[in-house]
């Protein structure tokens, strides 16, 4: 289990005489890390749904700045705990920085795929009033 090897890796190390309180706070985190991008994903894929269907997210870089900021706060209440303990903390800012990394890949594809989608709209209009004015 990820119990097993947390507590195994810590156990080689002299500086814990029980890695338990630390292995288990570094096990709090991978779950902090799944429960912050698990309560994000909805949101996610509705506004993948939405973009997959050609329609652009109202506000979608203030809504995807609120969502990053929400899912790193939720992870941060989460695992202030383990803050305190020196190994804990150290993997804790891994954690996070993995769980920022990744939700920032996920915006920034959505992002691009709307500005497919408004680059698209925006050529579809071009063409239609170049028509337009040479047809007269």
């Amino acid at each position: 289990t990820a119990f097993s090897e947390i507590y195994s890796t810590l156990s080689s190390s002299p500086d814990y005489a029980d890695p338990t309180p630390v292995a288990e706070a570094i096990l709090a985190c991978n779950d902090a890390y799944s429960r912050a991008f698990g309560m994000s994903r909805a949101k996610i894929a509705s506004w993948k749904h939405r973009a997959s269907r050609g329609l652009l997210v109202d506000k979608f870089g203030m809504n995807a700045d609120s969502l990053l900021q929400r899912t790193l706060d939720l992870f941060d209440r989460d695992t202030m705990a383990a803050a305190g303990l020196p190994a804990a903390g150290e993997q804790r800012l891994v954690i996070r920085q993995r769980l920022q990394q990744r939700m920032e890949k996920t915006l920034n594809d959505l992002f691009d795929v709307q500005m497919g989608i408004l680059e698209k709209k925006t050529l579809k209009k071009f063409n239609h009033s170049l028509l337009k004015k040479m047809s007269k």
